[in-house]
């Protein structure tokens, strides 16, 4: 049998999260280039940052049964906290269902930092002086894209940035 409250008390980035956790970046060096080479060229396939509820089904799917049980009487004090903060998650994703949120947002900010510190020559070449930022019509997708390429900007000034989505 499973005891739910056992996995609450885990570290929250456990894997049983799935999608449903942030990103995390350990740090690394990166390998370097072979004798000879320089970096001159990066294409970056990134997903979505974090994100609020996609519908309002995945908060109502908890709150439903947690709303009945307590009219009955059936919580416990760990259940009447479980309901309160499914209440408060309820009010928080209210008009904001599938977009990022702001620790999305700073998620992609990041990784565009890193990528410019890390490879300044890439964003610094008189001949390839333009990004070309790609997204699909989603709206989280989009402003994914947008908050990675306004870091991207403030961190290579010159960088002519282009944008398409659809």
């Amino acid at each position: 049998m499973l005891n739910g409250s056992a996995l609450l008390a885990q570290d929250p980035y456990d894997a049983w999260k799935g999608v449903y956790h942030p990103y995390h970046q350990n740090v690394t060096a990166s390998t370097p280039a072979p004798r000879g080479y320089k970096p001159f060229y990066i294409s970056h396939i990134g997903r979505h940052g974090s994100r609020c509820p996609v519908t309002p089904g995945y908060v109502g799917n908890g709150l439903t049964p947690l709303l009945k049980a307590d009219s009955l009487g059936l919580l416990t004090a760990e259940g009447k906290r479980l309901l309160k903060g499914f209440r408060q998650l309820d009010s928080a994703s209210q008009g904001t269902y599938g977009l990022i949120n702001e620790l999305g947002a700073r998620e992609q900010q990041e990784i565009a930092r890193r990528m410019a510190a890390a490879y300044p020559r890439v964003f610094r070449q008189k001949d390839r002086d333009s990004v070309a930022c790609y997204s699909t019509h989603k709206q989280r997708a989009i402003l994914s894209m947008t908050n990675f390429a306004a870091a991207l900007a403030s961190s290579a000034p010159k960088v002519h940035i282009g944008f398409v989505a659809g």
